[in-house]
């Protein structure tokens, strides 16, 4: 099989829990270095080599909306079906158009660029395999 150079892969930051055990506020909305904790997450999947970064959002859509801000992404609404349900709605929107999905839950504040880097070379250098 000949190693493919170049591979299209899409970012999914998932956003769309309830974040219920968190208390009455939605964790990824909560101050983390000046910013909501999502916007660190999705900056983070912005500047990886992601082709495209896809924030899935759900019954706080408006939030999560407004604290990407003027990130460079496109948004999907999955509603209120858990973790399972977002990622098969954020599929079905994406169709073919790219070899492989980087699942990138949006709690995760100290996330940096690289280390999704690390695993897209790790993903193109294995052919998608």
């Amino acid at each position: 099989m000949p190693k493919v150079t170049h591979m299209r892969i899409a970012a999914l930051v998932l956003a769309a829990g309830r974040s219920e055990r968190f208390g009455p506020s939605n964790k990824l909305l909560a101050d983390c270095g000046g910013e909501p904790m999502v916007r660190n997450v999705v900056r983070a999947a912005c500047s990886c080599k992601a082709s495209a970064v896809f924030l899935v959002t759900g019954t706080d859509h408006a939030a999560m909306s407004a604290a990407a801000g003027d990130l460079p992404i496109q948004i999907v609404t999955a509603g209120d079906g858990g973790l399972g349900v977002s990622i098969a709605c954020a599929v079905g929107y994406l169709g073919p158009d790219f070899d492989g999905l980087l699942i990138v839950p949006g709690d995760m504040p100290g996330l940096h660029a690289g280390y999704l880097d690390a695993i897209i070379e790790t993903f193109t250098h294995a052919n998608g395999q």
